[in-house]
């Protein structure tokens, strides 16, 4: 038999070495493309994981816009359907407050054609009685309601004094001129007036002829130099002049200059 070389056994251990070592090295890189494998696996499925919660979020996004687009959208409906409301609301109360101005205008011109008619009659009949009058007899005014209770006390102040005589200068209570009327009817209701028939045009607003009202004064001359209170039906109480006594008279005289009407 052959005897082996030395050499050859010693190269013999050196391969079978290597061996192992390649087989270890295959062996750990197996492993480890396994765990490669195992963790490329992990990261798949948290992409796809991060992927599903984006789009979940996305889709969650679009939803909240779409509920915010959709909250908006009802909000201004309710909006025009309230706008809307109201302005129906101011309509039929402007219509129902034109309705009763209308109301109350034809009532009160209906009272005051009761009582222009109800003087008429009783003027002339007091001048059928009396013949040419005096200064002791006046025409009854007419009872047409003040719009308000202060006009009201005024008016009915004012009636309280028909009789009474004239005189220059008075404000009552047993005699007055004329501004001292209409000062001393409306002082009953607690409003205060200087006693001049000028100065009491200047400080009063004034009103039409067409708009008056009882309580109002109406003041004549030009220069302004009488005033009386309006009572209704076309008529006035005033305290005239010298030796006649506050009575009823028509308001329309040629020297008309204008109306006020006191607080």
């Amino acid at each position: 038999m052959r005897a082996v070389s030395p050499r050859w056994g010693s190269r013999t251990r050196y391969s079978s070495a290597a061996a192992d070592r390649d087989e270890s090295i295959i062996d750990d890189l197996s492993i480890a493309r396994e765990l490669l494998d195992a963790r490329m696996d992990d990261l798949a499925e948290l992409k796809a994981a991060a992927e599903a919660e984006s789009s979940r979020l996305e889709e969650s996004r679009s939803e909240v816009e779409a509920a915010r687009v959709e909250q908006e959208r009802l909000l201004s409906q309710v909006k025009g359907e309230i706008a809307e409301l109201v302005r129906q609301e101011e309509i039929r109360r402007q219509e129902e407050a034109e309705r009763l101005a209308r109301e109350e205008l034809a009532r009160r011109q209906a009272a005051e054609e009761a009582a222009r008619r109800a003087a008429a009659e009783a003027a002339a009949a007091s001048d059928s009685d009396s013949g040419s009058g005096s200064s002791g007899t006046y025409t009854p005014p007419p009872d047409v309601p003040a719009p308000n209770p202060n006009a009201q006390t005024a008016v009915d102040t004012a009636k309280a004094q028909l009789g009474k005589p004239y005189s220059w200068g008075a404000s009552g209570p047993s005699a007055f001129d004329c501004s001292g009327l209409t000062m001393y009817a409306w002082a009953a209701a607690g409003v205060g007036l200087p006693h001049s028939s000028r100065a009491q045009y200047s400080v009063l607003p004034h009103v039409p002829m067409d708009a008056l009202a009882p309580g109002d004064l109406v003041f004549y001359g030009n220069p302004i130099h009488h005033v009386g209170i309006y009572v209704g039906g076309g008529q006035y109480i005033n305290a005239p002049q010298t030796g006649d006594v506050v009575k009823v008279s028509s308001i329309y005289r040629s020297d008309f200059a204008g109306a006020g009407r006191p607080g």
